[in-house]
């Protein structure tokens, strides 16, 4: 696979984006990815193949379902949002189909007894 191309000016979640105008602003690699690839269809996203948020490199953009790009970063990502591992014992799954994290589970159980209490 070739370099990426990282986008210089970063969102707060790591993605880099472009104003279109005074109030307007796009995500760079979606743009990118109109320009050489071609339109991105509603409900589809556009995944990083190389998992790099900053990059723009057009040979690692690829757009998917949303739903399929849920599933396939659930499957990816082997830490939760807060960098606890995503293991048998740490991931329970919710009558709906969620996975959670059980240190996170407890760890705002703890913070809703704490604030509950005053």
């Amino acid at each position: 696979m070739s370099a990426c191309w990282e986008w210089p000016r970063v969102n707060n979640r790591g993605y880099g984006y472009v104003w279109l105008n005074a109030t307007e602003r796009m995500s760079a690699h979606r743009l990118v990815y109109e320009e050489a690839i071609g339109s991105i269809p509603p409900g589809w996203v556009v995944h990083h193949i190389c998992g790099n948020r900053r990059c723009v490199n057009p040979e690692h953009l690829t757009a998917m379902p949303r739903g399929d790009h849920s599933r396939l970063h659930a499957l990816l990502d082997d830490t939760c949002a807060h960098g606890h591992p995503r293991t048998p014992e740490n991931v329970y799954v919710t009558p709906n189909g969620e996975r959670r994290c059980r240190s996170c589970n407890a760890r705002n159980a703890r913070a809703y007894k704490r604030r509950s209490r005053r």
